[in-house]
């Protein structure tokens, strides 16, 4: 398993956690910890192409919105949605360390 899949695993486990409101960390933590992870896997992701980088950019676009529309789902919605929005802010950070890479490798 490569550095790149650890750190979007990171992510994901990092999201989860953010989701519980029970553990004492603050949100600002948790939103610092998920763009790091993020900034680090773009700049350290080695493909250069140009679809997977669009693919990402629509998704760190959309799944804010696709999170903020759970919240309608009784019990599990809000919860979900918090996730997805938490991951959304990790992949906003991929986006961010993609679009440096490709902007350096021009």
């Amino acid at each position: 398993m490569n550095l790149e899949r650890i750190l979007l695993i990171v992510v994901v486990a990092v999201a989860v956690l953010a989701a519980i409101p029970q553990v004492p960390v603050d949100a600002s933590v948790w939103g610092l910890i998920l763009v790091l992870a993020g900034l680090v896997a773009g700049v350290m992701n080695s493909n250069d192409d140009a679809s997977e980088r669009l693919l990402v950019y629509v998704i760190a676009v959309a799944l804010p919105t696709i999170a903020g529309s759970l919240d309608s789902i009784p019990v599990v919605g809000p919860w979900v949605g918090a996730v997805l929005g938490s991951v959304a802010t990790g992949l906003q950070g991929l986006a961010v360390g993609l679009f440096l890479m490709a902007l350096k490798n021009r």
